[in-house]
């Protein structure tokens, strides 16, 4: 065999891989956006009871997350058959077992006596300690003393002095300047101040101007429409709820039976009443279940932006905004 067609025999093999690879990505992209997420619920509300018990699943049930109100551990999520939850507490406990309790008789406390030498330097400290306070205490009567002779020195000069002192004493620092008049800065502020108003104004006239434009309101009908496609896919396609109510007061059943009526043509398939008026009970249960795909998100999502009119709208948004 010569060397080139060893080294095709070899590029041949990574091609294959590599197409391989490629082929497993594709099929991983394609599971994750035409794969739906299956999710359901059930509940009820019996004798002042409630329980409730919600489900999602992806691809076959391979995946599974549930969580069920009113149980010691209400939620669990499962890969295949392995929970991944309890592999988490079993974790914790194994790393919490090996903590060793210390022996009661090292925890008994142990009291250092004294000496002798602390005890005789102690009451030496004490005295220091109260001949540096009565110093300290002198050092701050001298101090008020000699304040209070400068401030009766100063009473008494100016007690002493007259005052029909001469305007013409004053010194020129205190004269005033008539470049300290205030006019010119208040006329710069007011120029400022219609400035910036002129400017919000233009600002809110354009945003009015872009709002009442054709391709605002294109790409706002377009929004709508996506928003409410987004609804009804998430939404759940069956849903059913049967309700058994009475109260002390027959005049309230009688209001229920009112409510009911005003949207019987659209929840009679839905929604099933009961209304007991010699007997206070309330009874309700019901059920869901629904489907999400990636695929519509994405649907919607590419159909908005590349749209010519949401990206003339948001342009025009930023340039306001920036001038």
């Amino acid at each position: 065999m010569s060397v080139l067609t060893i080294l095709l025999k070899i590029l041949a093999i990574l091609g294959i891989v590599i197409l391989s690879i490629l082929g497993l990505l594709l099929l991983m992209v394609l599971i994750v956006l035409f794969v739906p997420l299956r999710y359901s619920g059930k509940g009820s509300y019996r004798n002042s009871t409630l329980k409730a018990k919600i489900k999602a699943s992806w691809l076959l049930k391979l995946v599974r997350v549930s969580f069920e109100y009113g149980e010691e551990e209400p939620l669990s999520v499962k890969i295949l058959w392995f929970d991944l939850l309890k592999k988490k507490e079993k974790k914790e406990k194994k790393v919490e077992e090996p903590k060793t309790e210390e022996p009661k008789a090292e925890k008994t406390k142990v009291e250092e006596p004294k000496t002798e030498e602390l005890k005789a330097e102690e009451p030496k400290k004490v005295e220091s300690e109260a001949v540096e306070f009565k110093s300290e205490a002198a050092g701050t009567v001298k101090t008020k003393a000699e304040i209070s002779g400068k401030i009766d020195v100063s009473t008494s000069k100016a007690v002493g002095e007259d005052f029909d002192e001469d305007p013409s004493d004053k010194p020129d620092d205190l004269e005033d300047d008539p470049s300290d008049e205030p006019g010119e800065d208040v006329e710069e502020d007011s120029e400022e101040k219609s400035t910036q108003r002129s400017s919000k104004y233009d600002k809110i006239k354009k945003y009015i101007e872009l709002v009442k434009s054709d391709e605002f309101k294109e790409s706002f009908s377009l929004c709508k429409d996506s928003l409410i496609k987004i609804l009804k896919h998430v939404l759940p396609r069956r849903w059913n709820v049967k309700a058994t109510l009475g109260f002390d007061n027959p005049e309230t059943v009688g209001k229920i039976f009112e409510f009911y009526g005003v949207f019987y043509p659209m929840l009679h398939r839905h929604v099933k009443f009961d209304g007991r008026f010699d007997e206070e009970i309330i009874d309700v249960e019901g059920f869901f279940k629904g489907h999400i795909t990636a695929v519509t998100f994405l649907a919607v999502g590419l159909k908005i932006l590349l749209n010519r009119n949401i990206r003339k709208v948001i342009k025009m948004f930023k340039e306001t905004k920036n001038g």
